[in-house]
């Protein structure tokens, strides 16, 4: 029987937006293409809004009662303790993405321009391609040389791993009719292995999503010994050896990649910044005010319109044209509707960032670094987000901490904004 860390199927669902939307840009390079399946989104959500509305508030009236019941503030104190992450850090955080947000605007507004765009870029084309369909291809020896040689780089041991794990052949690669075109881990502790499946097409953002379910792998193998209810770290970690091993094959595919290929990487990395930081942060305004307003009763289909359309533009400010933002987005969300998954959002914006802290932790210790971050992965299992932290030398709750991270992502944007 297949064990796994209880907090497996959520790092499932932070690689599955990260591979279905790169195979969404394939689909639907076309931008008329991309506008009219947004129009029959919208339409499709209106038809079925009033049940979706009382759907939503069944779901978020039960969890605001019974988290009451059993002695929590709200439902957002009953994820933060889940998460074993305090408020003052949740706060410091999004208080840091907040000042961060017009650096987010200035990409959204040079993607518009680089779309064709005359204002502000339409909501349906946030995630499209800036570079067309890649021509280059990779084939999967090579993309297993680059993954091991990137994370050979940063360590010895880390490279092995990666190795070891196509050596062994934990891998389900292949593309394949019926096949789901997601990233996913399984970990099978009883026998200190992990299973990987994805969809290897052979384009270069392919190696991204290898590197990340191997992230996960290793991630796991740092528990290896350990029972299993110390296996099961808070959801906002979970992402934080998958991207953070992103981090370093994003550096490696600068260096190895065609020349073609810079432009549509580096955009992609930033896509997938922007959807966990300020897509995700509307979500989370969205279900803060959501769950503030239900204690008064029940929200109407528009009310629950004008909540998403405000904390949408409370997002992306004047970088995306505020006509084109479909208001029924509520309905699309899943996580509004999963019972004891509330907030499945601010966890992830975590994730992203600490992987990016890290990492400018990593460029400023070097060696030093390399030391002791096993042994801080090793430790999430057991400890607070905020003692796992300190491990590696890190307060969680300083503003500085989260304004470094910001900071990587703020110079590659810059990289993207002069790259035309």
């Amino acid at each position: 029987m297949i064990q796994t860390a209880g907090g497996y199927q959520d790092r499932w669902r932070s690689s599955e937006h990260v591979s279905c939307r790169i195979a969404e840009s394939r689909l639907y390079g076309d931008a008329l293409v991309r506008q009219a399946a947004y129009e029959a989104e919208h339409e499709a959500c209106r038809s079925v809004a009033e049940q979706s509305a009382a759907c939503l508030n069944s779901v978020s009236g039960e969890a605001a009662a019974v988290y009451e019941l059993r002695g929590y503030d709200s439902p957002l104190h009953k994820v933060l303790t889940a998460s074993r992450m305090d408020q003052k850090t949740l706060t410091v955080m999004l208080n840091a993405i907040e000042e961060s947000l017009p650096v987010f605007h200035q990409y959204y507004l040079k993607k518009a321009e680089m779309l064709g765009h005359s204002g502000p870029l339409p909501f349906y084309d946030v995630f499209a391609p800036v570079a067309g369909e890649s021509s280059a291809q990779i084939t999967y020896p090579e993309a297993r040389d680059v993954i091991v040689s990137g994370f050979s780089a940063f360590s010895a041991e880390l490279g092995e791993f990666a190795g070891k794990v196509f050596r062994q052949r934990w891998i389900d690669a292949e593309p394949r009719t019926g096949k789901g075109n997601f990233g996913l881990c399984v970990d099978i502790f009883p026998i200190g292995e992990s299973r990987i499946i994805t969809s290897f097409t052979g384009n270069y953002i392919d190696i991204s999503i290898l590197a990340h379910e191997i992230g996960h792998a290793y991630h796991s193998s740092c528990l290896t010994g350990e029972t299993m209810v110390n296996t099961d770290y808070p959801v906002p970690i979970a992402e934080t050896a998958s991207i953070f091993c992103e981090s370093l094959i994003h550096q490696e595919l600068r260096k190895v990649a065609p020349e073609s290929e810079t432009l549509s990487i580096l955009e992609r990395s930033l896509s997938d910044a922007g959807y966990y930081i300020v897509d995700f942060y509307a979500r989370y305004l969205f279900e803060s005010r959501l769950y503030e307003r239900r204690l008064s009763g029940v929200l109407s289909v528009q009310e629950l319109n004008d909540l998403m359309h405000e904390s949408m533009v409370a997002a992306y400010g004047d970088s995306i044209n505020p006509d084109t933002i479909h208001p029924y987005q509520w309905i699309s969300k899943a996580g509004y509707y999963m019972a004891g998954n509330e907030f499945l959002n601010f966890p992830y914006s975590f994730g992203l960032l600490f992987s990016k802290g890290l990492y400018a932790q990593y460029k400023k210790q070097g060696e030093a670094f390399v030391d002791r971050y096993r042994s801080f992965l090793a430790a999430t299992g057991k400890s607070t987000i905020t003692d796992a932290a300190r491990l590696m030398d890190i307060d969680v709750n300083s503003p500085e901490f989260w304004l470094d991270a910001l900071t990587l992502i703020a110079d590659d944007i810059q990289k993207f904004v002069e790259s035309v």
